[in-house]
């Protein structure tokens, strides 16, 4: 088999669930830098500011964490 033939198998074993939540994950991180920014410079409350960047960031990693996670089972 080639690596694109043994990619595809890959990709056809995978859930759906799981495809989605890395996609999603990617979009999620794609668009982290910008929503960072923006609640660092234009943000009137530190408190809200830090609390809805320790949120974002959680939620973040925990994506980050469940992709990697389905990697080792792949």
């Amino acid at each position: 088999m080639t690596d694109v033939t043994s990619f595809f198998l890959i990709i056809q074993n995978l859930p759906i669930a799981s495809i989605a939540t890395t996609i999603i994950a990617i979009i999620w991180i794609f668009f982290s830098f910008s929503i960072t920014y923006h609640w660092v410079v234009y943000s009137r409350n530190i408190i809200i500011s830090a609390v809805v960047l320790a949120l974002y960031y959680g939620v973040s990693l925990f994506l980050i964490g469940s992709i990697l996670t389905k990697i080792a089972y792949v």
